[in-house]
């Protein structure tokens, strides 16, 4: 988590995420409580007191990875697209058009002859 604040990026996108944390948090308290409240049982403002902290780090440690992942995939999209500008090359073949326009058209024709070739053999129903 402290490497998390220390990164102004991850720092904002675990800013943005704490309210959904907090909302996750009070909705899982409030149905522990009505649920509880159903079955008879009520809860007291002590065991809330100890509860609401655990569950709120719970919710807040939900919402880690699916931050963790904006950032990352931001930062992503803002990579180089040239293949001469990666640090390995053999992930260029990631970067959308790398390979150029003629590519695809060859792409296409090969799925086009294996669909027909596909269709051609008989099925095992």
């Amino acid at each position: 988590l402290g490497q998390f604040v220390a990164d102004p990026e991850y720092a904002a996108a675990l800013e943005r995420c704490w309210p959904r944390a907090k909302a996750r948090a009070e909705a899982v308290l409030d149905g522990v409580k009505r649920r509880g409240c159903a079955d008879g049982d009520v809860m007291d403002a002590e065991t809330e007191r100890t509860l609401r902290p655990r569950i709120l780090r719970e919710s807040f440690a939900r919402e880690l990875a699916p931050a963790a992942r904006d950032v990352a995939l931001r930062r992503a999209l803002r990579l180089p697209r040239q293949s001469s500008l990666f640090p390995f090359p053999f992930l260029a073949a990631t970067v959308r058009n790398f390979i150029g326009p003629d590519w695809s058209a060859a792409v296409a024709d090969d799925a086009a002859r294996l669909d027909h070739f596909a269709t051609a053999l008989p099925h095992a129903d």
